[in-house]
């Protein structure tokens, strides 16, 4: 009854009357996933989104097989902006609906819009574009080339596998077929007939080639679908971070390869001179990804590996293989040199591959090994923070875990906050070192130095508050502990500061010493007090010249004060 009369309203022109209905009595219980999905359009009507969303998704928890709410819940989502859901809507209604064009239309658009060309066409039911009257010159594959990949990309065994798109959705999948690689199928997928999905991991769990992905976050990617300049800047700095990696494996003597997959990502390969076992070399990369600071949280920096988890457990994936044609976006993966361009002739370049022997894998895991790139670590380039940096490597090795975006625990913070946090020459390194962790939060750092007591941490303290870190660096500074003070990191900043002197225990001290120290301190005492009845006497003289009572400063407020007959200074803070 209230669906008719606000439907009967709407036509009436009466907006103002159906609002009030729609709203209120949308939210009636019905089993009826019609009635919810035309109070759905009947919201649009009125320009009620999130109303019409909730109505939308009513009518698809009673009817999840129903295109027709499911293509309208995705292109009100569609038009919205919040292209995640739409696509996932898209796709579901594609599914139940292979013929709904609406529904084909949108999913197509998306994709399109995602970089996925063939996988748009796939679902448009197109042939591939239209042929271009240039001509196109097929290499000329020798046996050699088909070994060298074969080599480079050993694996599995008896298992290969090949990429197709889903008839309906466009999306891919991959088939798995029977036996080993052979030449012929190599052939066809450098030539592009074929696309071939590595399986790396061999029965003994050894893998002989890995690589790190570079890619942009999915949401980031779906947020911005319709802003092309924002994904060319992303696209931009996911060169940049895999550049670094590349630029940071060449200085260690670590032969790496850039490709260009085709989907707004990059890849860093590395391929060994013989199989090495997965766990060894997943510790290989991730040792990688955490010397290299990451330049955008909207990047992903991830392993490439042979497995990927499944809830309970972890299954063997396919990786698909430079050289191909990707069939989502119909363009093909080519390696880059160090300007960023392709290499003009693939089939060479795969030849001057160098492989790494297990000696370059493991040289990564001893500290110090892959060496912290402090001009990119952006912490403030002070001449006090590299020296530190130069002599101390727990820092350095602190520094370079918050630097790759990994969370620091509450004892590497307390060091980092005590050895650098207490110098005004240092302090906003802390900032800058904290900000690539994922709970860095300015307030509360600042607050955290506002309110560090003047005590540098030790060595001996940082020693006994991360022992497994400490234990595998080599530690060999020499401070100037004359005076009492005690070696801290803090002494490579400020090397004269009296901030590292250890309290004196009274207690054991001789009676002697004790009066000494007693007599000294009363002598000091007294220097102190005819100081300050001088700039008393001084600073009430300039308040009468200048006829004023109070002078505020940063530090407080001074105000002259009368205490009977005689002019007293009151410190207010």
């Amino acid at each position: 009854m209230y669906l008719e009369m606000a439907k009967k309203l709407i036509a009436e022109g009466d907006e103002d009357r159906a609002r009030g209905i729609i709203i209120v009595h949308r939210q009636d219980p019905c089993d009826d996933p019609e009635v919810h999905f035309e109070w759905g359009l009947l919201c649009e009507e009125i320009s009620a989104f999130n109303q019409a969303c909730k109505s939308y998704e009513e009518a698809v928890k009673l009817d999840p097989r129903n295109s027709k709410y499911l293509y309208q819940l995705a292109r009100l989502y569609a038009d919205a902006g919040r292209h995640e859901k739409a696509l996932s809507y898209a796709t579901q209604a594609v599914k139940q609906d292979g013929n709904h064009s609406p529904a084909r239309s949108l999913l197509a658009e998306l994709l399109e819009a995602m970089g996925h060309k063939g996988s748009a066409q796939a679902v448009r039911k197109q042939e591939s574009a239209a042929l271009s009257p240039l001509r196109y010159f097929p290499p000329s594959i020798s046996k050699t080339d088909v070994d060298t990949f074969i080599r480079l990309f050993s694996g599995r065994e008896l298992v290969y596998a090949t990429q197709q798109l889903a008839r309906n959705t466009g999306r891919p999948q991959w088939i798995y077929h029977d036996g080993p690689v052979t030449p012929e199928v190599v052939e066809q997928h450098i030539k592009g007939g074929a696309t071939l999905g590595g399986l790396a991991l061999r029965s003994d769990n050894a893998v002989k080639y890995a690589a790190i992905h570079i890619r942009i976050y999915d949401r980031a990617l779906l947020q911005y679908l319709k802003t092309p300049s924002a994904l060319v800047q992303l696209e931009e700095m996911a060169e940049q971070q895999a550049q670094r990696v590349v630029a940071l494996c060449a200085e260690q003597g670590i032969s790496a390869c850039l490709e260009d997959p085709g989907l707004r990502d990059r890849r860093v390969w590395f391929f060994f001179d013989r199989f090495l076992h997965f766990l060894l070399i997943r510790r290989f990369l991730n040792r990688i990804i955490e010397s290299v600071p990451l330049l955008d949280s909207r990047l992903v920096v991830e392993p490439i590996l042979p497995t990927q988890p499944v809830g309970i457990g972890w299954q063997e994936q396919a990786i698909f293989l430079p050289l191909g044609i990707d069939l989502r976006t119909g363009r093909r993966s080519l390696f880059k040199d160090a300007n960023g361009l392709p290499f003009p002739e693939q089939l060479k370049f795969i030849r001057k591959i160098r492989e790494l022997d297990e000696t370059n894998v493991r040289a990564a895991f001893r500290r110090n090994e892959i060496r912290f790139s402090r001009a990119d670590a952006g912490i403030s380039g002070t001449k006090d923070v590299k020296e530190l940096l130069d002599h101390c490597p727990v820092i350095t090795e602190l520094i370079k875990k918050a630097e790759s975006g990994r969370k620091l625990n509450s004892n590497e913070k307390l060091i980092i906050f005590h050895s650098l946090g207490l110098s005004a020459k240092t302090r906003i390194s802390v900032h800058n070192i904290l900000y690539a962790c994922p709970d860095y939060d300015y307030k509360k750092v600042e607050q955290i130095l506002v309110r560090l007591k003047p005590h540098p941490i030790s060595c001996i303290k940082i020693r006994a508050l991360i022992p497994d870190i400490t234990a595998s660096l080599n530690c060999f500074c020499t401070f100037d502990l004359r005076g009492g003070r005690y070696p801290s990191p803090f002494l490579h900043i400020e090397p004269k500061t009296p901030l590292c002197t250890a309290e004196e225990d009274l207690a054991d001290s001789s009676i002697k010493h004790l009066v000494g120290k007693y007599l000294l301190q009363l002598a000091k005492a007294e220097e102190m007090r005819q100081d300050l009845k001088k700039l008393e006497t001084a600073i009430g003289n300039q308040m009468a010249r200048k006829a004023i009572n109070s002078v505020s400063t940063p530090h407080g407020t001074l105000r002259l004060a009368i205490d009977g007959a005689n002019p007293v200074l009151v410190v207010e803070r």
